[in-house]
């Protein structure tokens, strides 16, 4: 079960629940590269350094607002602007600019990550806290590699998990044949 959020405003929170959520399997984020996911209702930017080091970002620069899933580059350990050319670590902190002047002090909003299993995982908590668990990394040795495909879920994750029991609907909505209640 997920612990509770609390707020000291009336800011409303989204209904996803505190934890790890895979936003890809590892083998799509090779070394320099840079893909866009969604998480709880946020966008985020996936990234791979070119020492292997997955960092997990807001993909809005903070210098003027461009965005770095669209263009944006990864230069060695850091993720680069496409805009002005702002380099980023991966802590978030801006430590080059494109003009070879003094890097200013802004930085942008990091996430927590691992991966485990073949899996990126971002850690969710809509208040930015640390995470309170990790997933252990369990030998898999035993078990054929996993196979996936990709889709878009429009919906809440609860979704998923409600309809995976629901087997009236497998028929009906999925076209299986011989299910049995």
């Amino acid at each position: 079960m997920s612990p509770a959020v609390e707020t000291t405003d009336q800011t409303e929170l989204p209904p996803f629940p505190l934890g790890w959520y895979s936003v890809g399997f590892s083998e799509e984020f090779p070394r320099g590269s840079i893909a866009t996911r969604m998480l709880g209702g946020h966008e985020v930017l996936v990234a791979r350094t070119e020492a292997g080091r997955l960092t997990v970002m807001d993909p809005i620069c903070p210098h003027l607002g461009a965005h770095m899933g669209h263009g944006g580059s990864v230069v060695g350990e850091t993720v680069r602007c496409p805009f002005h050319g702002f380099r980023f670590a991966t802590d978030g902190t801006c430590v080059a600019t494109g003009y070879d002047t003094k890097a200013p002090k802004v930085s942008v909003k990091t996430w927590h990550s691992m991966e485990t299993q073949g899996m990126a995982l971002v850690y969710l908590d809509p208040l930015g806290r640390a995470p309170s668990f990790t997933i252990p990394d369990l030998d898999g040795s035993a078990y054929t590699r996993l196979r996936h495909k990709t889709y878009r879920l429009r919906g809440h994750p609860q979704d998923t998990t409600e309809n995976s029991v629901d087997f009236g609907h497998l028929s009906v909505v999925h076209g299986y044949s011989n299910v049995k209640m």
